[in-house]
């Protein structure tokens, strides 16, 4: 018969396992992404593949969708705690009082928004959209391209009607002609261009923009994960960026293979992509800049958003402090 001693022992080695057995699952506890099938999202791909997510200790569960608005929707909605989502969503999301963190961009791309019409359409320079009917994803990076685009060639972008598309729908909206052109990220834009055949003519907006793809933590429904798990997940993302540098024919592959988009969609925009773990100033300075243009036009209340109180620095300071270059 134990005496009191062993009993106090006893149980205190049970409280012991009880509470391990509760680190251990809360390790292994699954984390939902809300994923963009595009390019900038292939850190999470190849992180996924070589196992890095599985060797930081974290279980990741990926849900696909079209693009960043639909993702960072998903999570604000309490689908997903994670999303992939580039610039502009950010703002406009700010600007509606959602609560979220951008952990970190995760690849930029410099010419990912390109205008897609036809040859004999009398459009061969932005100008030339003064008066035309353009399809566009409302509330995307695209929208902010075509506009700003559209300023620096002298156009009020008032003068120009835009139709807001469904995922695909560009190119099938440009075969019909019953729109003159599109204003589309990729794949989009590569899909319309492919499909127009001969007849396609691509303006691009490298010279103007450039896009990022950032990673951000939902504060809504959904709980968000640890701070183990957010240290975890920008190790083995950090680790796939580097193998991405090391590996682009295997990173070239994979990337076809995840999205489904064509070998030459790849190869025409990899010198366009960048990727890296990091946050930088010019992450700040694009999300402000894409706040006033967002005011001017009409489409949030006037007023700046607190973008930096939104850039969470810390978890990617303890895991790559080198990555962060944000004046706070």
């Amino acid at each position: 018969m134990r005496g009191a001693a062993g009993n106090s022992s006893w149980a205190r080695r049970v409280v012991q396992a009880v509470l391990g057995l509760g680190v251990a699952l809360t390790a292994q506890a699954e984390v939902r992404i809300a994923v963009g099938m595009q390019p900038g999202s292939l850190p999470i791909f190849v992180a996924e593949a070589q196992g890095y997510f599985a060797a930081e200790g974290v279980a990741v569960r990926r849900l696909d969708c079209a693009f960043g608005r639909i993702c960072l929707r998903m999570a604000l909605d309490g689908q997903a705690q994670l999303a992939t989502v580039a610039d502009l969503p950010i703002v406009l999301a700010a600007h509606a009082g959602q609560r979220f963190g951008v952990l970190a961009t995760i690849s930029t791309n410099r010419n990912d928004t390109k205008i897609v019409t036809r040859r004999g359409s009398g459009i061969t320079r932005a100008a030339d959209l003064a008066g035309r009917t353009v399809g566009l994803h409302v509330g995307t990076t695209a929208q902010f391209a075509l506009d700003t685009l559209l300023v620096l060639d002298g156009v009020d972008p008032a003068r120009v009607r835009t139709v807001d598309l469904q995922p695909g729908e560009g190119r099938e909206r440009l075969l019909a002609r019953t729109i003159d052109a599109a204003a589309l990220f990729e794949p989009y834009a590569y899909e319309a261009a492919r499909a127009l055949g001969p007849d396609a003519l691509v303006l691009g907006t490298g010279r103007i923009y450039t896009q990022t793809w950032n990673l951000v933590a939902a504060g809504g429904p959904a709980a968000a994960p640890a701070p183990a798990e957010i240290d975890a997940l920008l190790r083995a993302l950090d680790r796939a960026c580097a193998w991405i540098q090391r590996r682009p024919a295997e990173a070239k592959a994979l990337l076809r293979e995840r999205t489904g988009v064509d070998a030459g969609l790849v190869e025409a925009g990899w010198a366009a992509l960048d990727y890296e773990v990091r946050l930088d100033q010019s992450l700040l300075t694009l999300l402000e800049g894409q706040s006033r243009w967002a005011v001017r036009q009409g489409a949030v209340p006037p007023g700046m958003p607190n973008f930096l109180g939104h850039l969470q620095t810390a978890p990617l300071r303890r895991v790559r402090p080198g990555g962060v270059a944000i004046a706070e």
